[in-house]
């Protein structure tokens, strides 16, 4: 008898997720394939009806959060409007929050860096959709490259720092940042002085 489709799914998601708790606690590198297993109560075979490692699952894992970011951020730009880059940053920001420790984990300093450079290049599509525009500027693409690695960096920051502010006032920095520069969010006159 066959199963369900949903049935397989979630089977499949269960293995995921005991994935995740796993490496939130020792490391992406020291799940292993009896540990996802007790934690999800499955058999080992039904890992491997699934997966074909640890690697497989990782790999998949990383796909379907890509995938639902890519979708997600394509809602923002739509729902934001191409012009009006405050209602998008904030968005985006709510987009990465969503996976918080996952997207971290992966993106950080003993993370995947196949992962990270996949996902700035998703955002670097994103910002090239939201400054469209822009696209003839000359030098447009150090533009985006700019936005893509500050916000980038940002998230990053914001996470490894034990998110001190909200991410509302993330977004509202980020925004100032891309449309005011420093002077945006510094004091003049300290800004002044960095440019002596």
């Amino acid at each position: 008898m066959k199963k369900q489709p949903i049935q397989t799914a979630k089977t499949r998601q269960t293995m995921i997720d005991a994935f995740w708790e796993l490496a939130a606690i020792q490391g992406i590198d020291k799940v292993t394939i009896s540990g996802i297993t007790k934690k999800a109560g499955l058999n080992r075979s039904t890992f491997y009806v699934y997966f074909t490692d640890i690697t497989d699952l990782l790999i998949q894992a990383e796909n379907d959060i890509i995938t639902d970011l890519q979708e997600r951020m394509k809602t923002a730009i739509i729902e934001g409007g191409f012009d009006n880059f405050e209602i998008i940053s904030k968005k985006m920001v709510d987009v990465f929050a969503l996976y918080d420790d996952k997207l971290f984990m992966l993106i950080g300093k003993n993370g995947d860096p196949n992962f990270r450079a996949i996902v700035i290049d998703a955002a670097t599509k994103m910002f090239r959709e939201v400054f469209k525009p822009l696209e003839n500027a000359q030098n447009s693409e150090y533009i985006t490259a700019y936005l893509t690695s500050a916000f980038m960096g940002a998230l990053s920051y914001w996470h490894e720092s034990g998110k001190r502010i909200s991410i509302m006032e993330l977004a509202k920095i980020l925004h100032s940042l891309a449309t005011k520069g420093l002077n945006g969010v510094i004091d003049k006159d300290v800004v002044k002085c960095l440019l002596k």
